[in-house]
């Protein structure tokens, strides 16, 4: 436990959100996790959540921001409380919070094989969360035994994390086209770029540029994170205001935009 309070330390002397990422990577690697993010929303913002996450971001990373969206069954808890939330598939079907363990077992599709979730208060912030997670599998009581190791990561990660998020004093309201809306949404429920230019009868290459103009006004890099940031901010429709998705037959070229 000494050795990893000196990491934690190390922490609060990151004078860059670069260094930042780097040593909690080393820290979450150093207990056992490859994967984590630290999302908090400020008190005083009614922008987008700050979210920081292992470098480069991984596909369980974008399920984690996901997670981390306000009507959200995990934010609800790290609202209203301060215990960590723990998953692994062997206890799933046991744990009261079923709904809260579905959440988590979708990013099992990305591999995702344990977690530990750990809400956090104060410092300026409504409310935030630090999620750990591991591609290997964990018995439920090796993921238990990580926990204060965990926890007082989360401490020095808000302690120090919280202070770039206070730099987003004036965060810019992100307008997205309703055709890029669209593209995202479509993406979100697992259409190809093909695909999403059959749905709205326009060529796979606008689609593309579509999702690429999003993925810029957001910030990201990927489509995936895209529609990942797009659901954090409420951007997207919800799914029954799409229609069922099924692919219509086109016998005319279609439209370039």
């Amino acid at each position: 436990m000494v050795r990893h309070l000196d990491r934690f330390v190390r922490l609060l002397d990151c004078d860059t959100e670069k260094k930042l990422q780097r040593q909690v990577s080393g820290c979450a690697l150093a207990i056992g996790f490859e994967c984590w993010t630290y999302t908090v929303s400020l008190a005083h913002s009614t922008g987008a959540p700050y979210f920081l996450s292992e470098e480069p971001r991984s596909g369980i990373s974008d399920h984690l921001l996901l997670l981390c969206r306000n009507d959200d069954p995990v934010m609800a808890h790290c609202r209203e409380h301060t215990t960590p939330l723990v998953w692994t598939p062997e206890a799933a079907a046991h744990d009261p919070q079923e709904k809260t363990c579905r959440l988590f077992a979708e990013a099992t599709s990305f591999g995702l094989q344990a977690a530990i979730g750990v809400p956090v208060h104060g410092l300026g912030c409504r409310w935030g969360v630090v999620i750990l997670a591991t591609y290997h599998p964990l018995k439920r009581r090796d993921v238990v035994n990580r926990l204060p190791q965990v926890q007082l990561l989360a401490t020095y990660l808000h302690e120090a994390g919280h202070r770039y998020a206070a730099r987003m004093s004036r965060v810019e309201q992100v307008h997205l086209t309703v055709r890029e809306i669209e593209c995202l949404r479509w993406t979100s429920l697992g259409k190809t770029g093909w695909e999403i230019g059959r749905l709205l009868g326009i060529t796979e290459r606008t689609v593309v540029f579509h999702l690429e103009n999003a993925s810029h006004k957001l910030g990201v890099f990927s489509r995936h994170h895209a529609v990942a940031r797009a659901t954090a901010l409420g951007l997207l429709p919800e799914s029954d205001s799409l229609t069922t998705g099924e692919l219509p037959r086109y016998n005319r070229p279609l439209a370039p935009g």
